[in-house]
C-alpha cells in the first residue's frame, strides 16, 4: 500500500518524514560527490584512518553513476557539492539522488510506493518549476544503495512553497500514512 512522505530536499540538509505526525525521519547533508565503494574498501583494508567507519549505505549507484552521498561525500569526494546557488538542482537529478538515498535507508530492500509532498523556496516556486520537480521525482527508480538493489516508485508529487513539504501534516492518525 502506498504511503505519504514529506521531503525537504534543501541545499544544506535533506529530510524525509512519514507517519502520523511525522514521527519517522531520515536526515542527511545534501551533498553528492564522485567516488567508488571499491576504493573505499581498498583504503579501509589498508588501515587508512579516513576510510575507517565508512557508511556503506551512503554509496549510491543510479543510472550507471556511482556517487558518495551526505557525510561520505563531504569527507571522501574531491568534488562534493550541495548544489547551493543552482536552483536547477531541484529538477536536474541532484535532489532525486538525495531522495532515493533516504528512501533506501528508510526501507532497505523493499519496493516502496510513495506519494510525495516537497517544496521549493518562495523565490523559485512557479507552476512551471513545480511541474519540473514533480516530473523529476515521478515514476519507478531502480538503484543500488550500499550494495543492495532498491526500487522506489513515486505515484504522485505535490510541490508547495518553501520547506513546508517535510513539515506538512500528510494524513490522519494512521501510523502507516
Amino acid at each position: 500500500m502506498p504511503i505519504k512522505v514529506g521531503a525537504d530536499l534543501g541545499n544544506a540538509e535533506s529530510m524525509l518524514a512519514w507517519g502520523a505526525r511525522q514521527r519517522s525521519l531520515k536526515r542527511l547533508p545534501s551533498y553528492l560527490g564522485s567516488g567508488a565503494a571499491a576504493e573505499l574498501n581498498r583504503l579501509a583494508a589498508g588501515g587508512r584512518s579516513e576510510a575507517a567507519g565508512v557508511a556503506a549505505d551512503l554509496v549510491l549507484v543510479y543510472e550507471g553513476v556511482e556517487l558518495f552521498v551526505g557525510d561520505l561525500a563531504i569527507r571522501q569526494s574531491q568534488d562534493a557539492t550541495s548544489g547551493r546557488g543552482d536552483v536547477g538542482r531541484y529538477w536536474s537529478g541532484h535532489t532525486k539522488r538525495l531522495f532515493l538515498t533516504m528512501c533506501g535507508q528508510a526501507w532497505p530492500g523493499q519496493h516502496m510506493q510513495l506519494y510525495v509532498v516537497t517544496g521549493l523556496p518562495v523565490e523559485v516556486w512557479s507552476e512551471e518549476n513545480a511541474a519540473k520537480v514533480a516530473h523529476n521525482l515521478m515514476g519507478m527508480s531502480e538503484y543500488v544503495l550500499g550494495g543492495q538493489k532498491q526500487k522506489t516508485t513515486v505515484l504522485g508529487v505535490l510541490v508547495v512553497m518553501e520547506g513546508a513539504g517535510a513539515g506538512a501534516q500528510l494524513g490522519g492518525d494512521d501510523p502507516d500514512l
